[in-house]
Protein backbone atom coordinates (compact mmCIF):
# COMPACT_ATOMS: atom_id res chain seq x y z
CA UNK A 1 0.00 0.00 0.00
CA UNK A 2 1.49 2.93 -1.27
CA UNK A 3 1.55 5.40 1.43
CA UNK A 4 3.37 9.29 1.12
CA UNK A 5 3.64 11.16 3.94
CA UNK A 6 3.88 15.15 2.98
CA UNK A 7 6.12 17.45 5.46
CA UNK A 8 7.64 20.89 5.24
CA UNK A 9 9.33 23.45 7.35
CA UNK A 10 7.72 26.58 7.19
CA UNK A 11 10.02 29.45 7.86
CA UNK A 12 7.68 31.45 9.78
CA UNK A 13 7.48 27.72 12.18
CA UNK A 14 10.70 26.93 12.28
CA UNK A 15 11.36 27.08 16.03
CA UNK A 16 8.63 24.08 16.56
CA UNK A 17 10.19 21.88 13.72
CA UNK A 18 12.67 20.07 15.90
CA UNK A 19 9.62 18.84 18.14
CA UNK A 20 7.60 17.80 14.87
CA UNK A 21 10.60 16.09 12.98
CA UNK A 22 11.11 13.70 15.91
CA UNK A 23 7.61 12.67 15.79
CA UNK A 24 7.72 12.22 12.27
CA UNK A 25 11.08 10.42 12.44
CA UNK A 26 9.62 8.14 15.07
CA UNK A 27 6.65 7.43 12.90
CA UNK A 28 8.51 6.37 10.12
CA UNK A 29 10.61 4.12 12.39
CA UNK A 30 7.10 2.78 13.33
CA UNK A 31 5.62 2.13 9.70
CA UNK A 32 8.93 0.94 8.39
CA UNK A 33 8.82 -2.13 11.05
CA UNK A 34 5.53 -2.86 8.60
CA UNK A 35 7.00 -2.82 5.01
CA UNK A 36 5.44 -6.37 4.09
CA UNK A 37 1.68 -4.00 4.13
CA UNK A 38 3.05 -0.64 3.25
CA UNK A 39 5.73 1.23 0.92
CA UNK A 40 6.36 4.78 2.39
CA UNK A 41 7.45 7.99 0.74
CA UNK A 42 8.24 10.77 2.32
CA UNK A 43 7.43 13.89 0.24
CA UNK A 44 9.38 16.87 1.75
CA UNK A 45 9.04 20.72 0.12
CA UNK A 46 12.19 21.63 0.99
CA UNK A 47 15.70 20.46 0.00
CA UNK A 48 17.19 22.01 3.54
CA UNK A 49 15.02 20.38 6.63
CA UNK A 50 17.14 20.74 9.56
CA UNK A 51 17.40 17.14 10.93
CA UNK A 52 19.85 14.11 10.40
CA UNK A 53 18.28 12.39 7.41
CA UNK A 54 20.32 9.29 8.59
CA UNK A 55 17.38 8.85 11.24
CA UNK A 56 15.07 7.78 8.86
CA UNK A 57 14.94 4.23 8.34
CA UNK A 58 16.33 3.25 4.82
CA UNK A 59 13.19 1.64 3.73
CA UNK A 60 12.07 4.87 3.62
CA UNK A 61 11.87 6.66 0.12
CA UNK A 62 12.29 10.38 0.64
CA UNK A 63 11.83 12.67 -2.53
CA UNK A 64 11.85 16.76 -2.50
CA UNK A 65 9.52 19.03 -4.28
CA UNK A 66 11.67 22.26 -4.79
CA UNK A 67 16.06 22.13 -5.30
CA UNK A 68 18.19 23.28 -2.79
CA UNK A 69 18.51 26.61 -4.73
CA UNK A 70 14.34 27.03 -5.01
CA UNK A 71 14.20 26.33 -0.82
CA UNK A 72 16.51 29.38 -0.55
CA UNK A 73 14.47 31.64 -2.60
CA UNK A 74 11.53 30.13 -1.17
CA UNK A 75 12.47 30.73 2.14
CA UNK A 76 14.48 34.41 1.32
CA UNK A 77 11.15 35.81 -0.46
CA UNK A 78 9.01 34.63 2.70
CA UNK A 79 10.75 36.44 4.76
CA UNK A 80 10.62 39.68 2.95
CA UNK A 81 6.86 39.71 2.02
CA UNK A 82 6.53 42.86 4.50
CA UNK A 83 9.69 44.65 2.90
CA UNK A 84 8.70 48.06 1.04
CA UNK A 85 9.29 46.30 -2.58
CA UNK A 86 6.98 43.74 -1.65
CA UNK A 87 5.63 42.85 -5.26
CA UNK A 88 8.69 41.58 -6.08
CA UNK A 89 9.24 39.30 -3.18
CA UNK A 90 6.01 37.90 -3.37
CA UNK A 91 5.99 37.54 -7.28
CA UNK A 92 9.03 35.21 -6.51
CA UNK A 93 6.90 33.52 -3.48
CA UNK A 94 3.58 32.91 -5.31
CA UNK A 95 5.59 31.92 -8.01
CA UNK A 96 7.49 29.15 -6.20
CA UNK A 97 3.83 28.21 -4.41
CA UNK A 98 2.44 27.46 -7.97
CA UNK A 99 5.63 25.39 -8.97
CA UNK A 100 5.25 23.12 -5.83
CA UNK A 101 1.51 22.81 -7.07
CA UNK A 102 2.12 21.71 -10.12
CA UNK A 103 4.81 18.83 -9.32
CA UNK A 104 2.68 17.69 -5.98
CA UNK A 105 -0.22 16.89 -8.68
CA UNK A 106 2.47 15.73 -11.07
CA UNK A 107 3.98 13.46 -8.16
CA UNK A 108 0.71 12.41 -7.46
CA UNK A 109 -0.58 11.60 -10.92
CA UNK A 110 2.11 9.09 -11.68
CA UNK A 111 2.11 7.47 -8.44
CA UNK A 112 -0.20 4.93 -7.24
CA UNK A 113 -1.05 6.11 -3.88
CA UNK A 114 -3.17 4.74 -1.88
CA UNK A 115 -3.19 7.10 0.71
CA UNK A 116 -2.07 10.76 1.50
CA UNK A 117 -0.88 11.97 4.90
CA UNK A 118 -0.88 15.78 5.37
CA UNK A 119 1.82 15.41 8.02
CA UNK A 120 2.65 19.51 8.37
CA UNK A 121 3.21 21.01 11.71
CA UNK A 122 0.77 24.12 11.20
CA UNK A 123 -0.59 25.90 8.07
CA UNK A 124 1.20 23.87 4.83
CA UNK A 125 2.04 24.09 1.55
CA UNK A 126 -0.47 21.35 0.91
CA UNK A 127 -3.40 23.34 2.27
CA UNK A 128 -2.29 25.56 -1.05
CA UNK A 129 -2.40 22.51 -3.25
CA UNK A 130 -5.74 21.27 -1.81
CA UNK A 131 -7.41 24.59 -2.42
CA UNK A 132 -7.03 24.05 -6.13
CA UNK A 133 -6.85 20.85 -7.18
CA UNK A 134 -8.60 17.67 -6.79
CA UNK A 135 -7.44 13.99 -5.92
CA UNK A 136 -9.18 11.04 -7.09
CA UNK A 137 -11.71 9.75 -4.63
CA UNK A 138 -9.68 6.33 -4.74
CA UNK A 139 -7.37 8.02 -2.41
CA UNK A 140 -7.78 8.45 0.81
CA UNK A 141 -6.32 12.04 2.67
CA UNK A 142 -5.86 12.16 6.00
CA UNK A 143 -4.95 15.37 7.81
CA UNK A 144 -2.93 15.34 10.82
CA UNK A 145 -3.51 18.09 13.53
CA UNK A 146 -0.61 19.07 15.88
CA UNK A 147 -1.27 22.26 17.39
CA UNK A 148 -4.76 24.21 18.63
CA UNK A 149 -3.09 26.88 16.51
CA UNK A 150 -3.97 25.02 13.56
CA UNK A 151 -7.41 24.74 14.74
CA UNK A 152 -7.72 28.37 15.65
CA UNK A 153 -6.58 29.10 12.14
CA UNK A 154 -9.57 27.01 10.66
CA UNK A 155 -11.84 28.85 12.83
CA UNK A 156 -10.59 32.36 11.57
CA UNK A 157 -11.08 31.63 7.71
CA UNK A 158 -13.94 29.31 7.63
CA UNK A 159 -14.77 29.65 4.08
CA UNK A 160 -11.62 28.28 2.92
CA UNK A 161 -11.15 25.76 5.41
CA UNK A 162 -14.52 24.26 5.03
CA UNK A 163 -13.33 23.66 1.70
CA UNK A 164 -9.97 22.28 1.83
CA UNK A 165 -11.06 19.99 4.75
CA UNK A 166 -14.22 18.53 3.27
CA UNK A 167 -11.33 17.18 1.20
CA UNK A 168 -10.16 15.29 3.48
CA UNK A 169 -11.42 11.63 4.26
CA UNK A 170 -10.24 11.41 8.16
CA UNK A 171 -8.77 13.64 10.35
CA UNK A 172 -6.02 12.66 13.04
CA UNK A 173 -5.11 14.98 16.30
CA UNK A 174 -2.40 14.43 18.98
CA UNK A 175 -4.55 14.44 22.09
CA UNK A 176 -8.31 14.40 22.95
CA UNK A 177 -8.78 17.78 23.94
CA UNK A 178 -7.77 18.58 20.31
CA UNK A 179 -10.37 15.64 18.75
CA UNK A 180 -13.19 17.05 20.19
CA UNK A 181 -12.74 20.69 19.45
CA UNK A 182 -11.70 18.92 15.85
CA UNK A 183 -14.80 17.62 15.82
CA UNK A 184 -16.50 20.52 17.03
CA UNK A 185 -15.63 22.67 14.32
CA UNK A 186 -16.34 19.68 11.56
CA UNK A 187 -19.99 20.10 12.52
CA UNK A 188 -20.14 23.63 12.63
CA UNK A 189 -18.21 23.16 8.90
CA UNK A 190 -21.07 20.87 7.95
CA UNK A 191 -18.72 17.65 7.41
CA UNK A 192 -19.02 16.41 10.57
CA UNK A 193 -19.71 12.71 9.36
CA UNK A 194 -16.09 12.81 8.74
CA UNK A 195 -13.82 9.93 11.15
CA UNK A 196 -11.79 10.99 13.41
CA UNK A 197 -9.47 9.77 15.90
CA UNK A 198 -6.26 10.87 18.29
CA UNK A 199 -2.75 9.11 18.49
CA UNK A 200 -0.31 10.65 21.09
CA UNK A 201 3.23 11.41 19.79
CA UNK A 202 5.02 8.48 19.97
CA UNK A 203 8.07 8.48 21.89
CA UNK A 204 11.29 6.13 21.46
CA UNK A 205 10.64 5.34 24.96
CA UNK A 206 14.74 3.02 24.56
CA UNK A 207 16.63 5.38 22.70
CA UNK A 208 15.77 8.14 25.05
CA UNK A 209 16.72 5.76 28.10
CA UNK A 210 20.22 5.13 25.95
CA UNK A 211 20.57 8.80 25.79
CA UNK A 212 20.03 9.85 29.52
CA UNK A 213 23.39 7.91 30.28
CA UNK A 214 25.41 9.58 27.79
CA UNK A 215 26.78 12.83 29.99
CA UNK A 216 29.25 15.47 28.49
CA UNK A 217 31.87 15.68 30.76
CA UNK A 218 31.76 19.66 30.80
CA UNK A 219 28.67 19.17 32.26
CA UNK A 220 29.33 16.51 35.00
CA UNK A 221 29.68 19.65 37.67
CA UNK A 222 26.02 21.04 36.74
CA UNK A 223 24.68 17.29 37.27
CA UNK A 224 26.68 16.37 40.89
CA UNK A 225 24.40 19.58 42.07
CA UNK A 226 20.81 19.13 43.41
CA UNK A 227 18.44 20.45 41.09
CA UNK A 228 14.81 21.14 39.62
CA UNK A 229 14.36 21.52 35.72
CA UNK A 230 12.56 23.04 33.13
CA UNK A 231 13.79 22.30 29.22
CA UNK A 232 11.60 24.39 26.68
CA UNK A 233 12.45 27.15 23.96
CA UNK A 234 12.49 30.28 25.24
CA UNK A 235 9.38 32.91 24.89
CA UNK A 236 6.22 34.35 26.38
CA UNK A 237 3.95 31.31 25.80
CA UNK A 238 6.43 28.99 27.97
CA UNK A 239 5.82 31.39 31.45
CA UNK A 240 9.51 31.35 32.59
CA UNK A 241 9.42 34.78 34.29
CA UNK A 242 6.07 33.07 36.48
CA UNK A 243 8.58 29.46 37.23
CA UNK A 244 11.80 32.07 38.57
CA UNK A 245 9.11 33.89 40.49
CA UNK A 246 7.40 30.40 41.84
CA UNK A 247 11.52 29.13 42.43
CA UNK A 248 12.19 32.56 44.43
CA UNK A 249 9.57 31.54 46.60
CA UNK A 250 10.31 28.20 47.04
CA UNK A 251 14.45 29.26 47.95
CA UNK A 252 12.58 31.60 50.35
CA UNK A 253 11.09 28.35 52.12
CA UNK A 254 14.11 26.86 52.36
CA UNK A 255 15.15 23.89 49.22
CA UNK A 256 18.49 23.33 48.82
CA UNK A 257 17.68 22.82 44.38
CA UNK A 258 19.08 24.96 41.96
CA UNK A 259 16.45 25.27 38.91
CA UNK A 260 18.19 24.97 36.02
CA UNK A 261 16.39 25.90 32.15
CA UNK A 262 17.37 24.08 29.11
CA UNK A 263 16.24 25.72 25.86
CA UNK A 264 17.36 28.54 22.85
CA UNK A 265 15.48 32.19 22.82
CA UNK A 266 15.80 35.67 24.18
CA UNK A 267 17.05 35.19 27.33
CA UNK A 268 17.36 39.48 28.25
CA UNK A 269 14.00 39.50 30.09
CA UNK A 270 14.76 36.33 32.39
CA UNK A 271 18.18 37.52 33.22
CA UNK A 272 17.05 40.59 34.57
CA UNK A 273 14.17 38.74 36.81
CA UNK A 274 17.20 36.77 37.92
CA UNK A 275 19.17 39.37 38.95
CA UNK A 276 16.66 41.37 40.40
CA UNK A 277 15.58 38.62 42.17
CA UNK A 278 19.26 37.61 43.53
CA UNK A 279 18.87 34.43 42.27
CA UNK A 280 22.22 34.16 39.77
CA UNK A 281 24.09 31.21 41.22
CA UNK A 282 21.13 29.52 42.21
CA UNK A 283 18.80 30.08 38.71
CA UNK A 284 21.09 28.68 35.57
CA UNK A 285 19.77 29.72 32.04
CA UNK A 286 22.19 27.21 30.66
CA UNK A 287 20.82 27.36 26.97
CA UNK A 288 20.58 25.24 23.78
CA UNK A 289 21.62 21.05 25.03
CA UNK A 290 21.26 18.78 21.73
CA UNK A 291 20.89 15.78 24.71
CA UNK A 292 18.99 17.17 27.68
CA UNK A 293 17.65 13.58 28.95
CA UNK A 294 20.77 13.41 31.44
CA UNK A 295 19.57 16.24 32.87
CA UNK A 296 16.11 14.81 33.00
CA UNK A 297 17.32 11.93 34.44
CA UNK A 298 19.41 13.48 37.26
CA UNK A 299 16.36 16.75 37.98
CA UNK A 300 14.49 16.24 41.77
CA UNK A 301 11.53 17.32 40.07
CA UNK A 302 10.83 18.37 36.41
CA UNK A 303 8.84 21.68 36.74
CA UNK A 304 6.35 23.20 33.70
CA UNK A 305 4.65 26.50 33.59
CA UNK A 306 4.04 26.86 30.00
CA UNK A 307 0.69 28.20 29.06
CA UNK A 308 0.01 26.51 25.98
CA UNK A 309 1.02 22.86 24.61
CA UNK A 310 0.30 20.51 22.01
CA UNK A 311 0.87 17.36 24.26
CA UNK A 312 3.86 18.59 25.78
CA UNK A 313 6.30 16.23 24.74
CA UNK A 314 8.89 17.07 27.21
CA UNK A 315 6.51 15.99 30.43
CA UNK A 316 6.55 12.34 29.10
CA UNK A 317 10.28 12.49 28.15
CA UNK A 318 10.87 13.69 31.82
CA UNK A 319 8.69 10.28 32.82
CA UNK A 320 10.79 8.33 30.67
CA UNK A 321 13.89 9.54 32.37
CA UNK A 322 12.03 8.43 35.67
CA UNK A 323 11.78 11.73 36.59
CA UNK A 324 8.34 13.23 38.32
CA UNK A 325 6.75 15.97 36.80
CA UNK A 326 4.64 19.17 38.24
CA UNK A 327 3.01 21.50 35.65
CA UNK A 328 0.24 23.66 34.91
CA UNK A 329 -3.20 22.73 34.10
CA UNK A 330 -3.19 24.38 30.70
CA UNK A 331 -5.68 23.98 27.81
CA UNK A 332 -4.27 20.87 26.19
CA UNK A 333 -1.51 18.60 26.84
CA UNK A 334 -0.55 18.18 30.70
CA UNK A 335 -3.89 17.32 31.85
CA UNK A 336 -3.66 14.11 29.32
CA UNK A 337 -0.04 13.42 30.38
CA UNK A 338 -0.85 13.09 33.77
CA UNK A 339 -4.16 11.70 33.76
CA UNK A 340 -5.71 14.36 35.68
CA UNK A 341 -3.12 14.16 38.28
CA UNK A 342 -2.45 10.47 38.84
CA UNK A 343 1.00 10.58 37.04
CA UNK A 344 2.11 13.83 38.45
CA UNK A 345 0.96 16.76 39.99
CA UNK A 346 -1.19 18.88 37.96
CA UNK A 347 -1.86 22.86 39.42
CA UNK A 348 -4.81 25.15 37.99
CA UNK A 349 -3.67 27.98 35.24
CA UNK A 350 -1.60 30.67 37.49
CA UNK A 351 -1.90 29.14 40.66
CA UNK A 352 1.42 29.80 41.76
CA UNK A 353 0.59 29.41 45.97
CA UNK A 354 -0.57 25.77 44.62
CA UNK A 355 2.25 25.34 42.68
CA UNK A 356 4.93 26.55 45.17
CA UNK A 357 3.03 24.53 48.00
CA UNK A 358 3.16 21.39 46.08
CA UNK A 359 6.73 21.98 44.88
CA UNK A 360 7.96 22.16 48.28
CA UNK A 361 6.04 19.04 49.11
CA UNK A 362 7.54 16.73 46.63
CA UNK A 363 11.00 18.12 47.31
CA UNK A 364 10.71 17.50 51.47
CA UNK A 365 8.77 14.48 50.84
CA UNK A 366 10.99 11.93 49.78
CA UNK A 367 7.78 9.24 50.03
CA UNK A 368 5.70 11.34 47.92
CA UNK A 369 8.03 11.81 45.43
CA UNK A 370 9.10 8.60 45.21
CA UNK A 371 5.26 7.20 44.93
CA UNK A 372 5.20 9.01 41.67
CA UNK A 373 8.34 7.48 40.48
CA UNK A 374 6.45 4.02 40.94
CA UNK A 375 3.95 5.09 38.75
CA UNK A 376 6.03 6.27 35.48
CA UNK A 377 6.64 3.11 34.14
CA UNK A 378 2.66 2.20 33.60
CA UNK A 379 2.68 5.86 32.67
CA UNK A 380 4.88 6.32 29.61
CA UNK A 381 3.39 2.69 28.09
CA UNK A 382 0.62 4.61 26.29
CA UNK A 383 3.36 6.32 24.34
CA UNK A 384 5.55 3.74 23.57
CA UNK A 385 6.41 2.61 19.19
CA UNK A 386 4.11 -0.60 20.14
CA UNK A 387 0.67 1.01 21.79
CA UNK A 388 0.79 3.92 19.05
CA UNK A 389 1.96 1.47 16.17
CA UNK A 390 -1.02 -0.49 16.12
CA UNK A 391 -3.75 2.11 16.57
CA UNK A 392 -1.50 3.73 13.11
CA UNK A 393 -1.83 0.56 11.69
CA UNK A 394 -5.47 0.41 12.36
CA UNK A 395 -7.13 3.43 10.95
CA UNK A 396 -4.69 2.86 7.68
CA UNK A 397 -6.06 -0.22 7.70
CA UNK A 398 -9.44 1.22 7.73
CA UNK A 399 -8.81 4.22 5.08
Amino acid sequence: MPIPFSFASKPRFCRFLLCCITVLINYLKILSKLEYKYNITLLLIEDRVNFNINEIPKNIKIEFILSDVESEFFIYSFLNLKKENDNYYSAWFNGIKNRIDQRILRKINSTNFDIIIDFHRNISSFDHFMNHFDISKNIKKIYWIHSQYLLDCWMKDKSYYSFILSKYDKFISINNNMLNSCNKILKEFNIGNKPSYFLYNPLDIERIKEKSLITLSEDQKLLDNDFILQVSRLDAGKNHIEMIDIFHALKQKGIKEKLYIIGEGNTEQLEARIQELNLEEECLLLGKRDNPFPFMKKAKLFVHTSLFEGLAMVLIESMVCGTPVIAYDCPTGPKEVLENGKYGELIPLHDKEKFINATYQLLTNENKRQSYISLLPEAIQRFSFQSIGEKLEQILDNA
